[in-house]
């Protein structure tokens, strides 16, 4: 059974490294980072996050970025960015969703199942296995 979930979660982490931007979407202009460093070393609780999966026989880690039309009152929305980080051994992936600031979804008041429906992937920010 363990198996199967592993298997089935780098499946999805896989499909989402598939995924891009299409042309029609407007960026917004407020970014998490500066795209001239890592954003890992720019953003602290990102940093915290993605080592605790940089430990020997972790697996793979990935961390994506996100664009998200995000509701933010009623009939009102807005582009933000919002940063994801995968590993095979994460059972709720919805749980590592992070707003720029670092705040989960779930504590931004987003509901994963219209996160995933409506969120595309801009970019892949980093790649590693362990």
């Amino acid at each position: 059974m363990k198996n199967l979930l592993c298997l089935v979660s780098l499946g999805f982490i896989l499909s989402i490294s598939s995924c891009s931007v299409e042309e029609t979407v407007a960026l917004p202009e407020n970014k998490c980072f500066n795209d001239d460093a890592s954003a890992i070393e720019q953003l602290p609780w990102l940093k915290t996050v993605v080592s605790e999966f940089q430990k020997p026989k972790s697996g793979p880690v990935q961390v994506v970025l996100y664009v998200y039309n995000h509701e933010y009152a009623k009939d009102k929305f807005q582009l933000e960015y919002f940063i994801g980080v995968y590993n095979s051994s994460i059972a709720s992936t919805d749980s590592y969703i992070y707003t720029c600031a670092g705040k989960t979804i779930g504590e931004a008041a987003i509901n994963a199942k219209d996160f995933y429906a409506k969120a595309t992937v801009v970019k892949v920010l980093f790649e590693g296995s362990y």
